[in-house]
């Protein structure tokens, strides 16, 4: 193995690559595969680098120049070593020692002698497991549009141990572009982009792409960020019996995969359409952000979580907390006058993962019931405008004066969502 290349473009890769090595004691797949390969043209030589962990799998490519193809099989720390606060262009070269058969790495005035740690035939048979380069993909994003999705949505992945259909980040088409849902059962997320590559509505339907594992988006995400400005092609991979059973994202020089679950999300529509809003305000984005940090040394701990509590009355939303220690209480100037008013508790994460997830100056914040959950509050607030933007409904807690009269039988289910039907609705 002989080849030579910049240390930043291999110092990327191997922190990539590294994510989803196996770390079980013994595993045969707890390295990198490092392989010097040059086409028979001779113009297209790279040092290609395997890992996985069984579940998800990197293929990265650097750009080197070869001399002799070879390969090596490494624990990446060693090699990390001597790339750790060297310039970006600055060059590392690989040669063989055939006297001691190792691996000679240089960069600057450091050497180190590396010899294999594992077997390169089982990275072999692991990159063969990869679609083909001519495989046509089930469909394309724009990256940038993918990476938005996933900001937007990730935090309210669910994180508990049952539950397995809330583990997944899904994506579906719209009329213009693509949409993502998460919830971890008490938010429900929903990301939009825009994007000219999306195949769009089928009989004026969604059509549901595919469902990204929670253990998937942390590798996902790395790969997004060093391919910043490509067009990902997705290519899902069917069982035999025709279920989704793995999704592989390519770049030109990166290939990710990860096997897929064979739950799914229950549909998500429904709980968009059983609010029942009955005030409506604009608010800017850093204030409320602001406000909800202040009051975190006074959010009471409970069993829900920190608490909360928005008040909206005209062109002002007062945000208190209290815990046994003392209370905390500040007044915000709204954007527009709110159409109605509005109080409920709510956790205060919640509130502050979906406002740090927006980039907008003002978002709009709606509070009412949700008719699904008889006497149980719900805020929700969006931002962005046609097809981009984000959505997140919020479930509060649920007023105990009602859940008491429920309970003791002076009022009904049906009272009460006869009640809840009779107020109006926010503008959409």
């Amino acid at each position: 193995m002989k080849c030579k290349m910049k240390v930043g473009e291999l110092r990327e890769a191997l922190a990539t690559a590294s994510i989803t090595m196996d770390r079980r004691a013994g595993s045969e797949y707890g390295f990198v595969y490092l392989g010097a390969k040059r086409m028979k043209s001779g113009a297209n030589q790279r040092l290609i680098l395997n890992s996985t962990d069984g579940i998800r799998r990197f293929l990265l490519k650097v750009v080197c120049e070869v001399e002799e193809i070879g390969d090596l099989v490494i624990d990446p720390v060693r090699l990390s070593t001597i790339l750790d606060k060297r310039g970006d262009d600055e060059a590392v070269t690989f040669t063989q020692d055939v006297a001691t058969k190792r691996t000679i790495v240089r960069c600057g005035g450091s050497r180190i002698a590396l010899m294999s740690s594992g077997k390169p035939l089982a990275f072999d048979m692991n990159m063969k497991a990869f679609p083909a380069p001519d495989t046509k993909p089930t469909f394309l994003i724009e990256s940038a549009n993918l990476k938005s999705m996933l900001d937007q949505t990730q935090s309210f992945i669910y994180r508990k141990d049952d539950k397995a259909s809330f583990k997944t980040l899904m994506i579906r088409t719209t009329g213009t572009g693509y949409e993502a849902f998460t919830t971890n059962s008490e938010c429900i997320a929903n990301g939009r982009v825009e994007d000219t590559n999306s195949p769009g509505l089928t009989d004026g339907k969604p059509v549901r792409m595919l469902e990204i594992p929670q253990g998937a988006l942390s590798s996902l995400s790395k790969l997004l960020n060093r391919n910043k400005k490509e067009t990902i092609q997705v290519i899902v991979v069917k069982s035999p019996d025709g279920r989704d059973q793995a999704a592989y994202f390519r770049t030109e020089l990166a290939f990710f995969g990860t096997n897929l679950m064979a739950s799914t999300q229950p549909p998500m529509d429904a709980v968009f359409k059983a609010q029942v809003m009955t005030m409506e305000v604009q608010v800017p984005r850093d204030s409320l952000l602001t406000s909800i940090s202040r009051s975190s040394p006074f959010c009471s701990e409970t069993v829900a979580g920190r608490l909360v509590c928005l008040d909206v009355k005209n062109s002002i939303v007062r945000l208190s907390a209290q815990d046994q220690f003392g209370e905390f209480e500040e007044e915000l100037a709204t954007a527009t006058p709110a159409t109605g008013v509005g109080r409920a508790t709510f956790r205060s994460d919640f509130l502050s993962d979906a406002l740090r997830s927006s980039s907008a100056d003002l978002v709009v914040l709606k509070m009412g019931l949700n008719s699904g959950n008889i006497g149980r509050p719900s805020a929700v607030l969006s931002s962005g405008a046609g097809g981009a933007g984000a959505t997140y409904v919020i479930a509060g807690i649920c007023d105990k004066e009602v859940l008491r009269q429920l309970s003791n039988g002076s009022i009904s289910d049906q009272d009460t969502a006869a009640k809840m039907a009779s107020m109006p609705k926010a503008a959409a």
